[in-house]
């Protein structure tokens, strides 16, 4: 999980330089791969870059706020 944690850390930098970090199913996944990984900064920084976020990429965010113990 440390190799991948490494690995997912550095995709939101090239997600967004590629322009995809507006698209929501893209963001979503992003969310959820750092809140396996127990980044939730990057998460909530993963969440920021979508001017409207849908019901999917809340409930990745919340949820994911809950599994670290941060439901507040």
């Amino acid at each position: 999980q440390e190799l991948n944690g490494k690995v997912g850390m550095q995709v939101l930098p090239l997600v967004i330089k590629c322009g995809l970090g507006f698209d929501n199913f893209v963001v979503t996944a992003l969310i959820n791969l750092y809140v396996k990984c127990g980044e939730l900064g990057y998460a909530r920084r993963a969440f920021l870059e979508v001017d409207k976020p849908q019901l999917h990429a809340w409930t990745a965010l919340m949820g994911g706020c809950a599994q670290q113990g941060k439901a507040r």
